[in-house]
């Protein structure tokens, strides 16, 4: 009575103080079928013999109070086996669902047909580690010429997927306004400080012109290549 009062002021899952009622009833039952066997020599009890006693017979097997204990703690037990896995199996479709929609958004995020650019011949790969990853990269038309910008957020999963979003968003608006790297940059980490819960972005903008000219700006990024060797850029945060 107490434990079921407990549970159901809590809200309990009811198979797991199902489970726990069984288990207690299959010990009690032992222990009163023990002390009353142990006590019948000096007492007239007769709680051993009753909790021994047939209640039923089903197909010539004989069901007793503590067999009927003990098939209550299997039905409980498988019961709550079900109940979890049915429980594990929603969480995983949930979670599933939001790392689909993740996914769809970086796939609208991340271009997959780059723009023409004049004097240029444009190719990119993107493979996320896992289903949605925290690498993003745009190219921008902006004055002056054509603006790439690529970068990484810590982490992994949704987390960062929806951090690349933030990002991704910030960028374009301020691509609006401003085609040099560094300004754009300055204004990036602007909108981020702050937002980003502990985590951290890294970010390369890169203006290529139509004589062939380019004006980089580096976040703490990885250095571009230029003929397969990396180009020598101050540190930065």
């Amino acid at each position: 009575m107490v434990l079921v009062a407990f549970a159901l002021r809590r809200r309990l899952d009811a198979s797991r103080w199902l489970l726990a009622m069984a288990a207690t009833l299959v010990n009690v039952i032992q222990a009163v079928s023990d002390w009353g066997g142990a006590g019948a020599r000096w007492t007239h009890w007769t709680a051993a013999a009753w909790i021994g006693r047939p209640v039923f017979v089903v197909a010539g097997i004989t069901f007793t109070p503590a067999m009927l204990a003990d098939t209550l703690l299997l039905m409980a037990i498988l019961y709550a086996v079900w109940r979890y896995q049915a429980e594990q199996s929603r969480k995983q479709n949930v979670l599933d669902e939001e790392f689909r929609n993740a996914q769809e958004l970086q796939h609208v995020l991340v271009p997959e047909e780059l723009p023409a650019v004049p004097g240029y011949r444009l190719s990119s790969a993107y493979r996320p580690a896992q289903v949605v990853g925290g690498d993003f990269f745009q190219i921008l038309p902006v004055e002056g010429g054509t603006l790439a910008v690529v970068g990484d957020v810590s982490g992994k999963g949704l987390k960062a997927a929806m951090t690349v979003a933030l990002i991704v968003g910030a960028v374009r608006t301020l691509a609006e306004t401003t085609g040099d790297p560094a300004k754009l940059l300055e204004g990036l980490n602007r909108r981020l400080h702050g937002r980003l819960k502990g985590g951290f972005a890294t970010c390369l903008a890169v203006r290529v012109e139509a004589e062939g000219e380019c004006v980089a700006a580096s976040a703490g990024h990885l250095a571009p290549l230029l003929n397969g060797e990396e180009v020598t850029l101050p540190g930065a945060l």
